[in-house]
């Protein structure tokens, strides 16, 4: 038997404290969860198929609250753009209803995935299991869902499919050496005849290695695949490895999630976006501790440099421009540097025009947006 990643000495969750706040809270949720199933027991007979889903995902949704899963980790970790721990942790802490709407891509990509899965198999002539909610056994408060294990010609679970949907291939913030951006997603592998791997491609978007890193955490596999089905029409297979140092990062930052925030209900730090989600009480001031004054001191020094570095940005680039002329490249020893070229503009509405030409039909289309905060720092 493997060591543990990480030994039990190093963790808050095994502390006997941590252990009954957990206990207490699994006892908790496994009264919840009685009362769903004998519901579902109950009348699931008689409910029509929105009411069934629905009371079928809400005992989904408190099962998943008996831990961390790989849904939830890029979260944890800070590499999830459209959840911040602080929403997490009221959603863990119950202070906040998940929501139940599907988006029509969380919609979609539900009803695709056994139609992705089965191009997998068929394209890698290999069987897959259905995989129910698993919890780990050296970190209990790791939990991991996976959509589908691919079985070895024994039959045994040999790696973790992860399936996804997107729109499109977008470009991320990083660029590569030449300066050009950074697809979220690689071209794919690349597979013999036979269907064994000869080249392997590990590029997909961080929160989705974060899940995957998770799932091999809790069963023990050490190799997870990504089918994403772009587009509509454009299949490709990713591999991703486990990684042992990634793995023990993201269960050290799981142990103090799951014992600091969620079993001592103390809530992690807010992001703006939590900030802006709050109503505002209009009379109330918080006094700065010295931590806060010197952030907004350093705050102002950004912000002025950031309008220094800007107008130092528009003379270099009047520079090389204004060099360039009409010339569409700039070279240096047969090496493109950089491209001044023509694009095609975008198409736009003209609402000035439209509000002139036909100001009664343009009213009726106006509507006052929702109210917002204003941040303003003071002199």
């Amino acid at each position: 038997m493997d060591a543990p990643l990480v030994p039990q000495d190093e963790l808050l969750f095994f502390q006997p404290h941590y252990q009954q706040l957990h206990q207490k809270r699994l006892d908790a949720i496994t009264s919840m969860e009685m009362t769903l199933t004998n519901e579902l027991v109950a009348k699931g007979n008689i409910m029509n198929a929105s009411e069934l889903a629905k009371l079928q995902n809400s005992l989904w949704l408190v099962k998943r609250l008996k831990g961390l899963s790989g849904s939830t980790i890029a979260t944890v970790v800070g590499l999830n753009d459209w959840q911040t721990p602080y929403d997490l942790w009221l959603e863990y802490t119950m202070k906040k209803e998940h929501s139940q709407v599907q988006t029509a891509a969380q919609e979609w990509g539900h009803r695709l995935e056994p139609v992705i899965a089965q191009k997998y198999a068929d394209q890698l002539g290999c069987q897959l299991m259905e995989v129910g909610l698993q919890q780990c056994r050296d970190y209990p408060f790791l939990l991991g869902s996976l959509d589908r294990a691919v079985l070895d010609t024994d039959g045994k679970p040999c790696k973790v499919l992860e399936i996804k949907t997107a729109a499109a291939n977008h470009a991320t913030q990083e660029t590569d050496e030449d300066g050009t951006a950074i697809k979220a997603w690689g071209s794919g592998n690349v597979y013999h005849s036979d269907g064994s791997l000869a080249i392997q491609d590990s590029q997909v978007p961080k929160q989705y290695i974060m899940q995957v890193m998770c799932y091999m955490i809790v069963t023990g596999l050490r190799q997870a695949d990504v089918a994403v089905l772009m587009n509509t029409n454009t299949f490709r297979i990713f591999t991703v490895d486990f990684d042992a140092d990634i793995a023990r990062m993201m269960i050290k930052a799981a142990d103090r999630f799951w014992c600091q925030n969620v079993l001592d209900e103390v809530p992690p730090t807010m992001k703006e976006e939590d900030a802006k989600a709050l109503e505002v009480e209009k009379d109330k001031a918080v006094e700065a501790n010295s931590d806060i004054e010197s952030a907004l001191t350093e705050l102002k020094e950004v912000q002025l440099n950031i309008k220094d570095l800007s107008q130092r940005e528009k003379e270099l680039r009047d520079q090389v421009l204004g060099f360039m002329g009409n010339a569409a490249k700039l070279t240096a020893n047969g090496k493109c540097l950089a491209t001044y070229t023509m694009c095609k503009g975008r198409e736009s509405f003209n609402s000035k025009r439209f509000s002139l030409e036909y100001p009664e039909l343009y009213a009726s289309y106006m509507e006052q947006g929702p109210s917002y905060r204003r941040f303003v720092i003071k002199k």
